[in-house]
């Protein structure tokens, strides 16, 4: 099993997703695993075709932004304490350390520092 949410230090963020869409009506979920990792100076997006990752899954892999720099990935919590890592020791079971938001910066050329906010609905 794997933790809903995963945030690791050097700014890589993996979490399941709902609402995958399936327009050929394959049989699968509507889950999705997706990895968002910055190598080098690229924003790449991997995603999983399945939800049960076994050890040869392999990712398909997009690339997403050139010119990123300086990306940081943080957990949020219901009392606004930022986290560079998720889950956090000791937050389960801790309702005023529940996961409210997750907060992105980088810097991107020519535009400069970019940061966006995504609310986390209960659940």
């Amino acid at each position: 099993p794997r933790d809903p949410l995963l945030i690791q230090t050097d700014g890589t963020l993996e979490f399941s997703r709902a609402g995958w869409q399936n327009p050929l009506q394959r049989i699968r979920s509507n889950l999705q695993r997706v990895v968002y990792r910055l190598e080098g100076d690229i924003l790449y997006r991997a995603y999983f075709l399945t939800m049960d990752l076994t050890p040869d899954a392999e990712p398909q892999v997009q690339k997403l932004l050139g010119g990123v720099s300086d990306l940081e990935v943080l957990a949020v919590d219901v009392s606004g304490n930022e986290y560079a890592f998720w889950p956090v020791a000791g937050s389960e079971g801790d309702p005023s350390r529940a996961l409210a938001g997750i907060r992105l910066r980088f810097e991107l050329e020519p535009y400069g520092a970019i940061e966006r906010l995504w609310a986390v609905p209960d659940v």
